[in-house]
């Protein structure tokens, strides 16, 4: 499902998943004292009303710590566990073409990380209970492609190939698109 069991004190993520929402109000009556750990590669962002009130890095988290305000489940909290290492995503660009109007296909591998988790949960991760890779790849891909299609169709086939300096250039306007 994507988050921890009644019996255990850790969110296991689905396969494929990069956050996952767990809401106060879902697990403070089956709590209890139990520590809470967060995975290596993960962290959790504790969000009210959608603004950051804190996060836990990965580790064994006491309940008496950050944890106790979210499950007072007082206020409308969620907590947000997010993956917080690299993720390697691959795509495939189709339908561009050159400067002559000659049709490309790129194969490229982007590595993403999550850099402020809380515009991550206000203009992407929204009211969703599961964020996975897949939704982020369709997100990208879009931005990917308008990207790539400004940078190939003002230049010449014989440019795009084989030309290192013309590959960090490219790299360097994704950067800056996305």
């Amino acid at each position: 499902m994507g988050w921890f069991s009644n019996t255990s004190d850790r969110w296991a993520r689905e396969a494929g998943s990069i956050a996952t929402r767990i809401d106060a109000k879902d697990v403070k009556s089956s709590w209890g004292n139990k520590p809470f750990v967060v995975y290596d590669g993960t962290m959790a962002l504790i969000f009210e009303k959608g603004r950051l009130l804190g996060q836990l890095e990965s580790g064994k988290h006491d309940i008496d710590g950050p944890l106790r305000r979210f499950l007072a489940g007082d206020k409308s909290t969620t907590l947000v566990i997010v993956d917080a290492g690299d993720l390697v995503l691959d795509f495939g660009v189709h339908s561009l073409v050159s400067r002559e109007n000659i049709s490309l296909e790129v194969i490229l591998r982007l590595t993403v990380r999550i850099a402020d988790p809380e515009d991550f949960y206000r203009n992407v991760f929204k009211d969703r209970t599961n964020y996975g890779r897949d939704a982020l790849c369709d997100h990208l891909r879009v931005e990917l492609h308008d990207t790539l299609m400004a940078f190939t169709s003002v230049q010449p086939i014989e440019s795009l190939y084989d030309n290192p300096g013309l590959r960090a250039e490219a790299a360097e306007q994704i950067r800056k698109g996305l």
